[in-house]
């Protein structure tokens, strides 16, 4: 007898656990040979999103995004929650704030007149409240338009 059991889970723990439950209830059907095939879902292959392919940030451990297609709905607000939070509790953290139409971060934080520190060729993040932050919104004059080329 042959037999697939396609389940929604990828864990190993289910996959074993499940391949016992049902060991165990096909073996009181006195069959001369039982096949057990447990089929688990494909697991997508992590990318990165570099045009080079490789990690761009590999020093960063962990990356959050919050995103949305509607404005409104506290994408800033929660990104400094959670930012601030976790500074809190002792971790490393950084905001890039990528909003080119509402850079509020800044506001947010307190850092409307700071302007980031140039070191060499590169812009230094802001470190407010234990997180390093960088936006739009600390490179333009508030309420100053932003015109993109390209």
């Amino acid at each position: 007898v042959f037999i697939d059991i396609e389940i929604v889970s990828a864990n190993p723990e289910v996959v074993n656990e499940i391949r016992k439950n049902a060991t165990e209830a096909l073996s009181s059907l006195a069959l001369k040979s039982i096949e057990l095939n447990i089929i688990t879902p494909k697991i997508p292959e992590e990318k990165s999103n570099s045009r080079s392919g490789k990690n761009i940030a590999p020093q960063v451990k962990n990356f959050i995004m919050v995103s949305s297609g509607k404005g409104g709905v506290g994408k800033s607000t929660t990104t400094v929650n959670l930012a601030i939070s976790m500074a809190k509790m002792g971790k490393r953290v950084g905001i890039l704030d990528a909003d080119i139409y509402g850079p509020n971060i800044p506001r947010m934080l307190g850092e409307t007149k700071t302007q980031p520190e140039v070191v060499g060729q590169r812009l230094k993040p802001i470190l407010t409240h234990g997180v390093y932050m960088m936006s739009m919104g600390v490179l333009i004059e508030e309420g100053q338009g932003l015109m993109w080329r390209g």
